[in-house]
């Protein structure tokens, strides 16, 4: 489905803030490139359409477009806010990652973003859903990470976004979720036990045909 096709919930003026959203954000991202080699613009919109499922509203959607623009580019905080009003301005805010302090370890600085990002999204859980959605599609797209970091990520994936998840009832992202994190955890045990789904899937398949056969 196009982008218009996928805003049909959304009134004329809520789809055209949307589409200013992506504009600037195509814009802004548009020397970019992600790990995999990849326009940095298909993650944002990736996270777009991801919220499109789940029927997002328009703020929502359009932060999705401009969610890493304050912290990956040269645009300001000031000038969405002035472009697109408050709420937008908060749900960028409350996505983007604060400095992190001299010296300060790897672990701390993730621990205290979390910490901050479920403040922001204690005032506002559509936060929270964008901030899934994000995560769901780096996870997808982790394999171009190098190992370590895969590592990391999926464990963070596991201890703090599945749970979030769960706590503010996205369901639906947390199953998707978390099968990718126990792929790049345990990726050898994840395999197997595709074997297995698969193995039982078609012993299963099998005997449904030899019963149709023989009856």
């Amino acid at each position: 489905m196009t982008i218009l096709e996928m805003m049909q919930h959304l009134t004329k003026e809520e789809q055209q803030t949307v589409r200013s959203a992506q504009d600037l954000a195509t814009r802004a991202h548009a020397h970019q490139v992600r790990d995999s080699g990849e326009p940095y613009i298909t993650h944002p919109e990736a996270v777009f359409f991801r919220l499109c499922h789940e029927q997002a509203d328009a703020d929502t959607l359009a932060a999705a477009w401009l969610h890493d623009v304050v912290e990956d580019t040269d645009v300001t905080l000031d000038s969405i806010r002035e472009q697109f009003g408050e709420t937008i301005a908060f749900f960028v805010e409350g996505l983007t990652k604060g400095p992190r302090q001299l010296n300060e370890p790897k672990e701390l600085y993730r621990t205290r973003q979390n910490h901050r990002l479920l403040d922001y999204v204690m005032q506002d859980p559509r936060i929270g859903l964008i901030k899934c959605c994000d995560r769901l599609h780096n996870i997808q797209t982790l394999s171009a990470k190098p190992r370590t970091k895969q590592i990391t990520y999926a464990n963070e994936t596991v201890t703090f976004f599945v749970p979030l998840c769960e706590q503010l009832g996205f369901s639906s992202l947390q199953e998707e979720m978390e099968p990718w994190a126990f792929y790049f955890l345990q990726p050898q045990r994840y395999e197997n036990s595709w074997e297995k789904v698969i193995t039982t899937a078609f012993a299963v398949n099998t005997l449904s045909t030899l019963k149709t056969n023989l009856s």
